[in-house]
């Protein structure tokens, strides 16, 4: 039999960081890189053309248009961020008992580049529950848990260990429901300093 691991406050300070870095890469890097090749073209034909400047001041709109919306994507990402790095207590963070219905592959529209060309859409796991909740599955580089010796799981093996109303653990930072994370509860245990915090 499995001891369970304790789910310390650290440990899940860790995972939402993780969490919230990954939220900020999913702000279209296309755009930024778009922005910023308007950007440059604009100064260049003002520099090359100054009499010529209705192309400019269009190479110009197209920046500015890129921008914008890259700063309007990534801007609730930042706000996430800020509010982990001011998160150190337990009131800080929520912890709902859920229980597991099924795991899909969801596509969704977000910007990104593979292999050297642009995508608009791709497809990401999302684990669902029997209340309704749902949870985005981050792209790991091996595994979840990580800062667990005895119960890291690769995305597979989350899946293969989960039944049809197993408990999980499912924990957000306050007022940034995009900031969150999963726990199988028949793997980890709440630290006593965490125990009054599940509903």
């Amino acid at each position: 039999m499995n001891t369970k691991q304790t789910l310390t406050l650290e440990y899940i300070r860790n995972d939402l960081r993780y969490i919230a870095r990954i939220n900020r890469s999913w702000a279209s890097p296309i755009l930024e890189t778009l922005g910023g090749i308007f950007g440059i073209l604009t100064v260049f034909w003002f520099i090359l053309f100054p009499t010529l400047p209705l192309p400019g001041i269009a190479l110009g709109a197209f920046a500015i248009f890129f921008i914008v919306r890259y700063i309007k994507d990534a801007r609730p990402c930042y706000a996430d961020a800020k509010a982990l790095r001011r998160a150190l207590t337990c009131a800080d963070i929520s912890i709902d008992v859920e229980a597991f219905s099924h795991t899909a592959r969801e596509t969704v529209i977000e910007p990104h580049s593979f292999t050297g060309h642009g995508n608009l859409t791709k497809y990401i796991p999302v684990v669902y529950f029997l209340s309704g909740a749902s949870w985005r599955i981050p792209y790991v580089s091996g595994r979840l848990y990580k800062w667990s010796k005895t119960h890291s799981l690769s995305l597979e093996g989350l899946e293969n260990i989960s039944l049809e109303g197993d408990e999980f653990y499912y924990v957000s930072l306050q007022g940034h429901p995009n900031v969150s994370f999963i726990y199988p509860c028949k793997f980890f245990v709440l630290a006593k300093e965490l125990e009054g915090s599940a509903t």
